[in-house]
């Protein structure tokens, strides 16, 4: 009997943590490679060079119908000596050294599945570093694919704008909870995408460089499923002591 009984609460052990594990991207290779720190082959970068699992994109892409919402993406870049975690962090920009037909950012398929009911958190850092006047803008996107590769139709969950003028001494921090996101009925099923592109360049900005660093990407089980993960614990606690 004590076997059965540990065969049942075993089995809510797992469910439990099923329930409360909820790691989309963080700083390893494994989770996203949130903080840019590795390569395609999940080694630590030693030089400045792509981080593994972000790509570009082959032009602008339409999302929520919008054409060429978010920019096109051709190269993704990591650079040394600037980052809020570790020692890389990834580029931004648009025509950066005088290349114009260069646009630095990213795009990483996290894999994760959304449901009708998730609730997700979403932390990065930015900064802006060089001094020329003007705002210079990145844009960012949480969104779907309707055939989970970025040739599908595209629908946001969160989409933001941010930016600044001249440069920061220091990383800014931007923390999105569960109420900055919008799931629709596009979005559930399908795999979920982050974006960081160049965005609204202005001026004589129109060719500096940000960099992120230090994703973190997380889901939470909506409230409801925890009571009944909670109930149900209470029922197998006290079947064990009716098998003991």
């Amino acid at each position: 009997m004590k076997i059965k009984a540990g065969i049942i609460l075993g089995v809510f052990a797992l469910c439990v943590q099923g329930a409360l594990a909820g790691v989309i991207i963080d700083g390893t290779s494994a989770n996203g490679n949130g903080s840019f720190e590795f390569d395609a082959s999940g080694d630590a970068l030693t030089a400045d060079g792509a981080p593994g699992k972000w790509v570009s994109t082959s032009g602008d892409l339409t999302i929520d119908g919008n054409v060429g919402e978010l920019k096109e993406i051709t190269s993704v870049f990591a650079r040394d000596a600037v980052a809020s975690d570790g020692s890389y962090s990834m580029r931004v920009d648009s025509g950066y050294n005088g290349s114009p037909s260069e646009q630095r950012g990213g795009i990483l398929n996290t894999g994760y599945v959304v449901g009708a009911d998730d609730e997700f958190t979403f932390s990065f850092d930015w900064r802006k570093t060089d001094n020329k006047l003007g705002a210079a803008n990145f844009d960012v996107f949480v969104f779907t694919s309707s055939n989970d590769a970025l040739d599908g139709t595209l629908t946001s969950l969160y989409k933001g704008t941010f930016g600044s003028g001249p440069a920061m001494a220091s990383f800014v921090s931007v923390s999105l909870t569960s109420g900055d996101f919008t799931i629709a009925g596009a979005n559930e099923g399908k795999e979920l995408f982050v974006a960081f592109a160049a965005g609204g360049f202005t001026q004589a900005s129109n060719t500096s460089p940000l960099n992120i660093d230090n994703l973190s990407l997380t889901v939470i089980p909506e409230p409801a499923t925890l009571g009944l993960v909670a109930a149900f614990g209470g029922g197998l606690l006290f079947i064990r002591r009716l098998m003991m």
